[in-house]
């Protein structure tokens, strides 16, 4: 079995981003891919740029939409094998390799 570590981003990825106090609304077809993940023993980690004092409703939000998850990271980018991120550019793209 192949199993990889996912650090995927929330807002704008896993969510559209919301205003204010608005709730971000669910792109329920990219949880549902991250579910599959989760269910194939991958490693799932939410990695978030949002201020962490705001660890706990994002925690909510991810466990009310079912989202599967290991981890929440809120601080910084951890070691994964694969990175999944709205503003993300891959290295050959960059250098136009």
């Amino acid at each position: 079995m192949d199993r990889k570590i996912y650090a995927i981003d929330l807002d704008n990825t896993l969510s559209l981003w919301a205003f204010r106090n608005e709730a971000p609304t669910p792109i329920q077809e990219r949880i549902n891919k991250v579910n599959e993940l989760y269910k194939k023993w991958n490693v799932i980690l939410i990695c978030t740029a949002r201020n962490p004092k705001y660890y706990a409703i994002t925690l909510w939000w991810l466990i009310s939409n079912w989202v599967m998850f290991h981890w929440l990271n809120m601080q910084y980018k951890p070691w994964a094998d694969i990175y999944v991120d709205d503003r993300a550019i891959s290295d050959k793209e960059f250098f136009n390799d």
